[in-house]
């Protein structure tokens, strides 16, 4: 069976964040064409409670049993963490468009992390150093703008898995909530700073032993 991928997009078929009126739809490649199998309005409304809100997700995850990924601008908190306890590739973009859908396929069926960046403009995929030795500086937010299928976890984890660096200040829309389970196995430190509405900054280092 061809992978499936289920999108939120809003009426200007744009991404939208999963807390938004929503229409998800369902696509699947068919004869070298990615056709909506199926797709339908939700409204994820944490202003109901949280025992409503789990249902709506609950009847929602029963309507994509056969989706691998699903996409959205925004994907956090209580719907971030069902989705990936079910076992669904999650990835927050800010576009969508038949290349992403191709992107995602691409990188399912070789197990890598790819990218489609515009070339229009020089992005850094992965944290660099800068003048100080063992600090780094990534904007994540800069890099999931563009038309890229990566998400944060795939954009950082790595490099914080691999590489002995001092301190780390990232750039992003929103805390991924990913960042409190992985820090506490690596065993870092984070401060999270407000720049402004939906821009934040991320400053992560090693625990110190008095820490």
């Amino acid at each position: 069976m061809s992978l499936k991928i289920a999108v939120f997009l809003n009426e200007e078929n744009k991404t939208t964040s999963v807390f938004n009126p929503s229409i998800v739809k369902v696509f699947q490649k068919k004869e070298e064409k990615w056709i909506t199998d199926k797709q339908f309005c939700i409204f994820l409304d944490m202003k109901k409670g949280i025992s409503a809100f789990r249902e709506q997700l609950v009847t929602f995850i029963n309507l994509i049993k056969d989706v691998k990924v699903v996409v959205a601008r925004e994907i956090s908190g209580i719907p971030y963490n069902i989705m990936d306890k079910e076992g669904f590739d999650i990835c927050e973009n800010n576009e969508f468009s038949e290349s992403l859908l191709e992107s995602i396929l691409e990188a399912k069926n070789t197990d890598i992390a790819c990218c489609c960046i515009d070339n229009t403009e020089d992005i850094d995929t992965a944290p660099v150093e800068n003048k100080i030795s063992g600090n780094y500086f990534f904007d994540l937010q800069k890099l999931l703008a563009k038309k890229t299928s990566l998400t944060s976890k795939q954009a950082l984890l790595p490099f914080l898995k691999t590489t002995t660096f001092h301190e780390l200040e990232v750039i992003c829309s929103h805390v991924p909530p990913w960042f409190e389970v992985e820090f506490k196995k690596l065993n870092l430190n984070h401060e999270v700073i407000k720049l402004s509405e939906n821009k934040y900054k991320v400053i992560i280092a090693k625990k110190t032993c008095n820490e």
